[in-house]
């Protein structure tokens, strides 16, 4: 099957870095994201609570007839299983993809895994990594989304003292690897890895596109297009997009 349509989601802006990095290296398809802001952040949000957003999340994506979605957030890959039993769209997220970068590696033998507290709490990585002979130290870090969605300012001075100070608890520690198991991380990873620089520091990014290259099919010959929702608001979200200069503003509030 050709893949035409690909739905991708986050709880916000979080997912758009997976998105720049498919439009960048896979532009032939059309893409549809969804950034949950009403909802936002999904990882402080009960089992039952997020099962019941994602749930009208697949339904949008059915509305929207696409042939695969992506899971763009870790916390709502934690219940991909649930999702699936939502409809026939194959669909993956976030941790398979990235645990599999880790264990790429032979030489990481323990990693310390920057999360929502929800991924932290489900152990998805733990249970992947840790029967490799990998031992995962989790940290919650919801700090880390407030600041990306609400005062984000890349690359700066005041980012870098804020991510230190949140990490401070594991300043210090030997690392092989830093997992950024929250796609809004990738956003802050120059401050993470000024931390950690004697460990690798993995994210899903080029993974997601790699997956996709290696297990789906494109026409190469088509010129794909992007449509942008928020169900938060308009003007805030298309002030985000900014920090992304090859996607558009938002197509449309649902």
């Amino acid at each position: 099957m050709i893949m035409n349509r690909i739905g991708v989601f986050d709880s916000g802006m979080g997912g758009l870095t997976i998105l720049e990095k498919l439009v960048e290296n896979i532009p032939n398809c059309d893409y549809i994201y969804l950034a949950d802001e009403a909802n936002v952040p999904y990882g402080t949000k009960t089992d039952e609570e997020l099962l019941n957003i994602l749930k009208k999340v697949i339904k949008f994506f059915k509305l929207k007839q696409v042939d695969l979605i992506i899971i763009a957030c870790n916390t709502a890959s934690c219940y991909i299983e649930e999702l699936k039993c939502e409809t026939t769209i194959p669909m993956f997220g976030m941790i398979d993809i990235t645990a599999a970068e880790v264990l790429k590696n032979k030489n990481i033998k323990r990693v310390l895994l920057l999360a929502t507290a929800q991924t932290v709490k489900h152990h998805k990585y733990d249970d992947i990594l840790k029967k490799n002979g990998i031992e995962v130290i989790g940290i919650p870090c919801p700090g880390f989304i407030t600041y990306i969605e609400s005062e984000y300012k890349p690359a700066s001075s005041y980012q870098d003292a804020l991510i230190k100070e949140q990490l401070r608890c594991v300043l210090g520690s030997d690392f092989d690897a830093v997992i950024l198991g929250c796609t809004h991380f990738g956003l802050v990873r120059s401050s993470i890895e000024k931390l950690f620089k004697n460990a690798l520091v993995i994210s899903s990014e080029e993974a997601t596109s790699e997956h996709l290259k290696n297990t789906e099919t494109f026409d190469y010959n088509k010129k794909g297009f992007i449509e942008i929702y928020t169900s938060g608001d308009s003007e805030s979200f298309n002030k985000k997009l900014t920090y992304f200069k090859d996607l558009p503003k938002v197509s449309k509030k649902i």
